[in-house]
């Protein structure tokens, strides 16, 4: 079906590329790009999405949430990991579509303990994409997705959160500062 849907694109660019409205007609010329459209759409339902029953069928424990994702790498270069977000009280767990596999099967793809999250966020993770970002106490990780601020109370409750607990701060002491006693040091006055 992806190579199907990869050769009728095709067909429906080099149309448009080199035939003009006169040759094909009007209202043939300007469907190709509805074509196209559902084409794209096509490709990338076959190639990248996970449903949530395609989850169920390979996760051994139940979930009661999960979110169609694009896991941002962590070195900034390469391509994003899509599939299905699952969260549980117990653990973060990604799921991507098989190598190969156009029949709805999918394998987990990465994996996090939900004790090692510190807080987590909203907003821009990669370039002008939008999502969802998960701190932890070396770094993060970021999600690219559209509706995960829509669904911040779910992503809550089903890491059994009733609020967003605050983003660990980076310290660093350098200069002077590095050398002085600390507090606890001190002599104390009474």
């Amino acid at each position: 079906m992806k190579t199907l849907a990869k050769a009728i694109l095709l067909v429906c660019v080099f149309a448009v590329t080199f035939f003009t409205p006169a040759k094909i007609g009007t209202v043939l010329y300007f469907s190709l790009f509805g074509v196209m459209f559902l084409c794209v759409w096509v490709w990338f339902h076959v190639g990248y999405a996970v449903s949530e029953k395609m989850v169920r069928g390979v996760c051994s424990h139940p979930f009661s949430f999960s979110l169609q994702v694009g896991m941002v790498p962590r070195s900034g270069s390469g391509d994003l990991v899509r599939g299905r977000l699952v969260i549980t009280p117990e653990a973060l767990e990604l799921y991507r579509r098989a190598e190969g596999s156009e029949k709805g099967s999918c394998v987990l793809a990465w994996r996090l303990e939900t004790s090692q999250v510190r807080s987590l966020g909203f907003g821009k993770v990669l370039s002008r994409y939008s999502g969802l970002i998960f701190y932890l106490d070396d770094g993060d990780v970021r999600f690219v997705s559209f509706s995960a601020k829509k669904r911040k109370q779910d992503i809550l409750k089903a890491l059994g959160w009733s609020q967003i607990p605050q983003k660990p701060m980076d310290v660093t002491v350098g200069g002077p500062a590095a050398d002085a006693p600390s507090f606890k040091d001190l002599p104390s006055e009474k």
